[in-house]
C-alpha cells in the first residue's frame, strides 16, 4: 500500500513538471516558425527604467531580459541559452557606462537577429547606426559602433571571443572669437572758446579765462579760439613761464586805445594761428601806452592759412622781446616805427608779408649776445613798399635764401655788416 502511494506521488510530480514546462524542449529555432513577439515600452519619470512587456505564442521559450538605463551605470541585453530573442530597443541612454543598446543621440537605433548558443551578445549603437547579425557560439561577441556608423559583423567560435570596436571621437568644435575691431577714441574738443561781443567777451571756461570788462586774460596753457570783435579792449596771455599757448584767430578784430590789443605777458611760447579762410585784424591807437599793437615778452610764432592785418599807430606793429617767427599766413603789417621787430631774432620761413609803410621794415637789435640779434629769411615772399628807414636791419647778420624780398626804402635795403644774400633773393626798387 505504501509503495502504491509512493508511486502515485511520483506520477503526480511528473505530471506537474510536464505541465509547467520543466521537461526537455525543442531548442531548434528558425525565423519562419518563430512566434510573434511584441515589445511595449513603459517609460517612467525616474532616472532609470526597465520596460519590456512580452507577448508570445507557441511552444518555444522566448525570453526578453529587461533593459535598464542608469546615468552612471551600464545597460545590457542578455539572451538565455537556447532561446531566440528578437527585440527592438529605442531611446536607451547611458552616460559613463557600457550599454548593450547605447544610443547617445537617440535616433533610429535597431538591433536584429542575435542568435546565441551559450554566449552573450552585446550591441552598442550610437548616433543613428544599425548593427545586424551577431552570431556567437559558446563565446562572447561584442560589436561596438559609435558615431555615424557602420554595420559590424562579429563571430566567435568555440569559446573564443571577438571584439570589434569602431570609435570615432568627436572633438569639441573650435570656437574662434574674433577680437573686436579697434575703434578710435572719440575726438575730444579741448578748445576754449572766446567770443568777443564788442565791449567784452563770453568764454567757455571761466577757470582758464577771466573776463573783466573789456580785458580778457588767458590764465592757463591750452588751445584757445578767438572770434568776434572787441572794439576797445585787450587780450592778455598770462599763463606762466613754462606754458605753451595756442591762440587761434578765427575772424577776430581787436582794437585798443590805451594798451597793446594783444599782450603776451607770461608764457614759454605763444603761437598765433591764423585759421584757414579767416580774416583778422589787430590795431592800436594813439593812446597806446605800450610800444606795439602785438607785444610779446616771450617767444612769438605766427602761422596758418588765414589773413592778419596789424597796424601799429603808436610805434611798432609786431614786437617780441625774444624771438619772432613767421612760418606761414598772409600778413599785412604797417607801423609808425618798425613793422616786425624781434629783439633776439626775426626768423621768416614762409608766408606772404606785405609792408605798406613803416620806418624800418624788419629788425633785430640784441647787441649783448653774439648768437642773437640776427634776421633770417629762408622762404616766403616779402614786399616792403615804403620804408622811411631801412628795409632789413640786424646786429649780427642777415641771411636771405630760398625767398623773394622786394625792398623800396629811403635808406639801405640791408643794414648789417654781415650779410649772406643768395642770388636772386633780394630785389630793390
Amino acid at each position: 500500500m505504501k509503495s502504491y502511494r509512493f508511486f502515485s506521488c511520483l506520477c503526480a510530480v511528473a505530471l506537474l513538471l510536464s505541465a509547467s514546462g520543466c521537461g526537455n524542449q525543442d531548442t531548434e529555432s528558425s525565423e519562419a516558425d518563430a512566434p510573434a513577439v511584441t515589445l511595449e515600452s513603459d517609460e517612467s519619470a525616474s532616472d532609470s527604467y526597465s520596460a519590456m512587456v512580452v507577448t508570445s505564442s507557441g511552444t518555444k521559450n522566448t525570453t526578453i531580459s529587461s533593459v535598464s538605463t542608469n546615468v552612471s551605470g551600464s545597460s545590457q541585453k542578455s539572451a538565455s541559452t537556447g532561446n531566440t530573442t528578437q527585440t527592438t530597443a529605442q531611446n536607451n541612454t547611458s552616460a559613463g557606462g557600457n550599454s548593450a543598446y547605447n544610443n547617445s543621440v537617440g535616433q533610429n537605433n535597431a538591433s536584429q537577429n542575435n542568435n546565441n548558443s551559450g554566449g552573450v551578445s552585446q550591441n552598442n549603437n550610437s548616433s543613428g547606426s544599425v548593427s545586424q547579425n551577431n552570431n556567437s557560439s559558446g563565446g562572447a561577441s561584442q560589436n561596438n559602433s559609435s558615431n555615424s556608423g557602420s554595420n559590424q559583423n562579429s563571430s566567435g567560435n568555440s569559446g573564443g571571443s571577438t571584439n570589434n570596436t569602431n570609435n570615432n571621437q568627436n572633438t569639441a568644435p573650435k570656437i574662434t572669437t574674433a577680437a573686436p575691431e579697434a575703434t578710435e577714441p572719440p575726438v575730444v574738443d579741448e578748445t576754449i572758446y572766446i567770443a568777443l561781443n564788442g565791449s567784452s567777451a563770453q568764454v567757455s571756461d571761466s577757470n582758464a579765462v577771466s573776463v573783466s570788462g573789456s580785458v580778457i586774460t588767458i590764465l592757463q596753457e591750452g588751445r584757445y579760439e578767438v572770434s568776434g570783435t572787441l572794439n576797445d579792449g585787450q587780450i592778455v596771455v598770462n599763463a606762466g613761464k613754462e606754458s605753451k599757448v595756442n591762440l587761434h584767430l578765427n575772424g577776430a578784430g581787436i582794437t585798443c586805445s590805451t594798451a597793446a590789443p594783444l599782450y603776451v605777458y607770461s608764457a614759454d611760447t605763444c603761437v598765433l594761428h591764423l585759421d584757414s579762410g579767416s580774416t583778422n585784424y589787430i590795431q592800436d591807437t594813439a593812446g597806446n601806452s605800450q610800444s606795439s599793437a602785438i607785444l610779446s615778452k616771450d617767444d612769438l610764432t605766427i602761422k596758418g592759412e588765414g589773413a592778419l592785418t596789424v597796424i601799429g599807430n603808436v610805434k611798432h606793429a609786431i614786437k617780441g622781446s625774444n624771438d619772432v617767427k613767421i612760418k606761414s599766413g598772409s600778413l599785412t603789417v604797417s607801423a609808425v616805427s618798425t613793422a616786425i621787430y624781434g629783439e633776439d631774432s626775426v626768423q621768416i620761413s614762409g608766408g606772404t608779408i606785405i609792408i605798406p609803410a613803416c620806418k624800418d621794415a624788419i629788425k633785430a637789435s640784441n647787441m649783448e649776445e653774439a648768437e642773437k640779434g640776427f634776421v633770417t629769411v629762408d622762404g616766403g615772399y616779402i614786399d616792403v613798399q615804403n620804408a622811411a628807414g631801412n628795409g632789413i636791419e640786424a646786429i649780427t647778420g642777415v641771411t636771405l635764401s630760398g625767398c623773394t624780398v622786394n625792398v623800396h626804402s629811403a635808406k639801405k635795403a640791408i643794414n648789417c655788416d654781415y650779410q649772406s644774400i643768395a642770388e636772386g633773393c633780394l630785389i630793390t626798387y
